[in-house]
């Protein structure tokens, strides 16, 4: 009885044991998590920036390339012989029967002469406007290589009173003797890039695009009291006077910096990348990707937390397993003892019992010699009373 219950302790005590194991293995996973949350949040951080530049890269390829195309789509019209050479009418007929075929959301297609004058379009009001009001127009024609051009945002309202703003793309245009005869342009609207590229960012943790001219005009905001400002007026300085990260993350942009930075605006530390998007050797837009830092590690300490929270799970679940593992070992072990105990007794039992026979038989043998040096002893006897006898008998004789 007493070794049962030294047995039942031992069990008590390995088990006790095992749960004090398996709690401290839990307060090291939430220490370590603690600790390593900030370390953590860090490196999740740059990956996110990483990302980010990766994305902003990708989208800065997507509209150079749009640009790209339009421009290459205005060069072969502009080889067109009625558009290079036809009079108003003419020219204007074939962009007008030309323009529903393009399915592009362009806002008109107009035709220069090398003075700058608009003499044919998809819209008859363009006819007579003197285009060297607009400095695009004018770049392109007093340029000796006369590279096609993309003008500054021009804002506009749609009917339902939002803001947006579009720009002018221009290519040159040759006479069949190779003279430059005057551009062929259209209005491109930034809303469609808004829609392709830069809307679907609204929904990634509260991250958000900016698109800033080179002159410091903000070409698209989400925020509309935003949208349309110049960063280099005084309302717009005074706004970041007191928030010089922000001030020099415009400056960066401004001159096609490409990079990463944080900054506060507005109650929120932010992270932001930026690149640059070529427009020509004289002229670039800037886009950048923006993500509060709150929500980055928001996203973090609940991963973490819900990390933590499965290693507990595992950790208890372990112990369990190895509580109820201990205690079938214990009892099997037990059991084995038991049945051990048994044959050893058993195997006592008739080794005691091989020892008394061995003893007696011992005794037995003892016995039997000494019998047997009696009968010697009479066999000798008898030998020498015969002797006598036949001794005795001569003597008669």
């Amino acid at each position: 009885m007493p070794k049962n219950k030294h047995k039942y302790r031992f069990n008590i005590i390995s088990a006790l044991i095992i749960i004090i194991i398996a709690a401290s293995v839990i307060c090291v996973f939430l220490f370590i998590g603690e600790k390593a949350k900030n370390d953590v949040t860090s490196v999740v951080k740059n990956q996110h920036v990483e990302i980010d530049q990766k994305l902003i890269y990708q989208i800065k390829q997507s509209i150079e390339q749009e640009i790209k195309n339009t421009e290459k789509i205005l060069i072969t019209m502009a080889q067109i012989p009625e558009i290079r050479d036809g009079d108003t009418e003419i020219c204007s007929t074939k962009l007008k029967k030309l323009f529903p075929a393009l399915q592009v959301k362009w806002g008109n297609i107009g035709r220069s002469n090398n003075q700058g004058q608009f003499y044919c379009g998809v819209v008859d009001s363009i006819v007579g406007v003197d285009g060297t009001q607009y400095q695009y127009i004018r770049n392109i024609i007093n340029d000796p290589d006369h590279h096609p051009v993309l003008g500054r945002g021009v804002p506009f309202e749609y009917k339902d009173g939002t803001k947006r703003f579009l720009v002018a793309l221009h290519v040159p245009v040759y006479n069949l003797a190779g003279e430059f005869s005057g551009t062929l342009g259209t209005a491109l609207y930034l809303s469609e890039l808004e829609e392709k590229y830069l809307n679907a960012l609204k929904e990634e943790q509260g991250s958000h695009a900016v698109l800033l001219d080179d002159n410091g005009d903000i070409l698209y905001h989400p925020d509309p009291d935003l949208l349309g400002e110049n960063v280099l007026t005084e309302k717009m300085q005074d706004l970041v006077a007191e928030l010089p990260k922000l001030k020099q993350i415009w400056n960066k942009q401004l001159h096609g910096v490409v990079g990463s930075d944080e900054y506060y605006f507005r109650g929120q530390d932010k992270a932001a990348s930026f690149d640059k998007i070529e427009i020509s050797d004289s002229h670039h837009w800037s886009i950048a990707i923006t993500t509060p830092l709150e929500q980055i590690n928001s996203h973090m300490s609940s991963f973490i937390t819900s990390t933590q929270q499965q290693l507990i799970v595992i950790v208890i679940t372990v112990s369990l397993l190895v509580i109820i593992g201990l205690y079938v070992l214990l009892s099997w072990n037990r059991k084995l003892h038991n049945r051990v105990a048994k044959k050893t007794q058993d195997y006592l039992e008739q080794t005691q019992k091989v020892e008394q026979s061995d003893e007696k038989l011992k005794k037995t043998i003892k016995e039997l010699e000494k019998l047997n040096k009696t009968m010697v002893g009479r066999e000798m006897h008898m030998i020498d009373m015969k002797k006598e006898i036949e001794k005795l008998s001569k003597n008669k004789k």
